[in-house]
């Protein structure tokens, strides 16, 4: 007999009384120490369980603002919101889809079922462990996703086998720890093993959507997992945060690398094929006025040598992947710099340039570590110039001494 799960519902238990909620309503903006002395004088438990749970939400508020505005939230332990998708990149993997019916096999905190979840009218969550079980059907009550069904105790292969329907959209973050709590970055030592449960997913998904680390080996798991129609590199403020996969049954059409960045309050993608980027074709050159550096979605994606023909850029290098112009892009996708000068990677060439001996240094495409370099160059960190040490057209080793363009600062021509 097929197996239905149970409708998400608010443990009574656990909401605030009157007086806890007031206290939290007044004390909401207290700084981390304040709420530790609170804490240490605290003999209510009542009391304590909701200053824990205070200092969770305001550690977190960057991370889930929504959830400062609901004292009923349940926050479970550190690990499993270490896990959890933000705020942010949840709100851009629910925009991607609506239907009728969405199953999430690995729901843990919730916070990508919620966001995608709002997009279905009918909602499905696995979630294996009990305990993070009761505290996800609660908080999914408590945030209104009423029609949600939750499998508690259910692994994503038990409800495959023994419960599965056909869904618009079957979502899965596997876990990326073993079971020693060490991290994998191996897309068959992901738990659960997507590559053992591809062929039901491919059964019983009209659509499958399926988070990893950023540091996964995106053509490797593309062997691996076949078809995938759309790879999403999401990076926030130039940190790679995730990759999202995509198939859609019944399409037919090579791969698209889609790279998400999220920067001053505002996405920008850029997207492009694998046979794009084998096919485009590059011109290289010596640094000229602008130097340009991708963005963390850009590199991952692999896009080297088309950004450099779809921004209309040169390369320095064929593997220094910094690219080059006479004139400012102003839609170019990642930083851009102004490249006052040139020189050997020596003290003494630098000092004539640089007399403070100060700056921002990273390498591209050179041999060793960027702080051995900063030692051995006598650099201090910070201040406003960038030093780019990297490989030139010929193989030169060279240092870029730039500053950055500023856009809304800077007078561009």
């Amino acid at each position: 007999m097929k197996q239905d799960g149970q409708p998400v519902q608010k443990n009574a238990s656990w909401k605030p009384e009157a007086e806890v909620l007031a206290w939290i309503e007044q004390y909401r903006n207290s700084s981390e120490d304040d709420l530790n002395t609170m804490l240490m004088n605290q003999k209510n438990e009542a009391f304590k369980t909701q200053i824990h749970q205070l200092k969770s939400l305001k550690k977190n508020a960057k991370k889930w603002p929504f959830l400062l505005q609901c004292p009923e939230i349940i926050l479970p332990h550190g690990l499993n919101q270490e896990q959890s998708s933000s705020e942010l990149t949840a709100r851009y993997k629910a925009a991607l889809f609506d239907g009728q019916r969405f199953c999430d096999l690995t729901t843990g905190m919730g916070m990508d079922a919620y966001w995608i979840g709002r997009n279905f009218k009918e909602v499905v969550l696995c979630e294996p462990n009990a305990e993070l079980a009761a505290i996800t059907s609660h908080n999914m009550a408590v945030l209104g996703l009423e029609q949600a069904r939750l499998f508690a105790k259910w692994h994503a292969e038990e409800w495959l086998q023994d419960a599965a329907e056909e869904m618009d959209l079957i979502y899965l973050d596997p876990s990326r720890r073993n079971q020693l709590g060490a991290k994998t970055f191996f897309i068959e030592d992901y738990e659960p093993r997507l590559n053992e449960l591809w062929p039901m997913l491919l059964k019983y998904g009209k659509r499958i959507m399926f988070k990893t680390s950023p540091l996964l080996d995106i053509h490797r798991c593309l062997q691996m997992l076949k078809p995938i129609h759309e790879v999403h590199i999401i990076s926030v403020e130039n940190e790679c945060r995730e990759l999202v996969f995509v198939y859609e049954r019944g399409r037919e059409s090579e791969t698209q690398f889609i790279a998400a960045h999220y920067h001053q309050e505002q996405w920008t993608r850029s997207t492009f094929t694998p046979s794009e980027e084998e096919n485009a074709e590059v011109e290289y050159s010596p640094p000229l006025t602008f130097i340009y550096e991708p963005n963390a979605s850009l590199l991952k994606a692999g896009a080297f040598k088309w950004t450099a023909a779809h921004f209309g850029l040169k390369k320095l290098h064929a593997h220094t992947h910094l690219y080059t112009a006479k004139t400012f892009v102003p839609h170019f996708q990642g930083r851009v710099f102004r490249c006052l000068q040139i020189c050997k990677i020596e003290s003494k060439a630098l000092k004539q340039f640089l007399p403070e001996m100060k700056g921002n240094l990273s390498i591209r495409n050179f041999p060793g570590r960027t702080e051995d370099l900063r030692k051995k160059l006598g650099i201090r960190d910070g201040g406003h110039h960038y030093l780019f040490a990297c490989t030139l057209q010929q193989d030169e080793k060279r240092l870029l001494i730039c500053t950055k363009v500023e856009l809304a600062k800077d007078n561009i021509i």
